[in-house]
């Protein structure tokens, strides 16, 4: 007599393996969709003059670049300095995990319109920017910036900016809209530096004899300017951990370090 045929049973185990193996694979991919993913780096947008995206400390990092369209394509120093430093981890540490969005609002001198500002401020919320850098700041109150700053801030977005350089107290903008954080400089001894605008300072921050590597040679800064950069900074080294509610609501003249500390906590 024949011997039974097995072609069908070895068939059918070979079409379960097949099944066993799409259902682990299922099962995995479930399972790893289902783990903890590294937080997306923050967008920080920079308005000042532009950034030389070819410096070291700079060229590694994801950059967007706009402009107003009356300014020439470029970059100057402060931009590329002020980028510099919101990239380094010199006074942390710990190195700003973000991506630049460098929006060019001033010309190559330094100067700069406040409906320019304004327009620079309104692109970086349409291009997603979670913080804003502004170390520079203008006297004039337009109804355009204010808008444009209070729809940031409404949005969530961390507005950082210069209170701005000069003895005595002064109302500058953006830094002294609602909402966003306004910048003081140290000098190196951590003292309130004298030439600092003293009208509702919320952060202070290291602002004299600051070293920026730009260009061929060290440089040293002084200022809001640099003390913003610092500040912010400081704020993203530390981004994941930070209670922004609490940050916004922090006592004037407060040291970064303990701004940090505070809501951390």
């Amino acid at each position: 007599m024949a011997a039974p045929s097995t072609r069908f049973c070895g068939s059918k185990r070979l079409w379960f393996g097949a099944l066993s193996l799409v259902v682990l694979a299922a099962l995995f991919t479930t399972f790893v969709a289902f783990l903890p993913k590294d937080p997306a780096p923050p967008k920080v947008a920079l308005l000042d003059g532009g950034v030389d995206a070819s410096q070291e400390g700079i060229k590694d990092l994801p950059l967007e670049k706009v402009r107003v369209a009356a300014l020439e394509d470029g970059f100057t120093a402060h931009g590329t300095q002020m980028a510099a430093l919101l990239n380094s981890s010199t006074t942390t540490g710990n190195p700003a995990s973000m991506s630049l969005i460098d929006i060019k609002v001033l010309d190559e001198h330094g100067r700069g319109d406040v409906e320019d500002l304004a327009w620079g401020i309104e692109q970086a919320i349409t291009l997603g920017a979670d913080m804003i850098v502004c170390s520079l700041a203008v006297e004039i109150d337009s109804p355009r910036l204010a808008t444009a700053v209070s729809r940031a801030v409404e949005q969530d977005v961390v507005v950082v900016a210069a209170a701005g350089n000069g003895i005595g107290s002064f109302q500058t903008y953006p830094a002294g809209y609602p909402g966003v954080l306004s910048i003081g400089a140290l000098d190196e001894h951590g003292d309130r530096r004298r030439f600092t605008n003293s009208r509702a300072v919320a952060i202070l921050a290291p602002g004299e004899n600051i070293p920026v590597n730009v260009g061929a040679e060290k440089q040293y800064l002084d200022g809001t300017s640099p003390a913003t950069a610092i500040a912010a900074q400081q704020i993203l080294a530390a981004w994941h951990d930070i209670d922004f509610s609490d940050l916004a609501a922090i006592d004037a003249n407060t040291r970064i370090e303990d701004a940090i500390r505070q809501v951390t906590q």
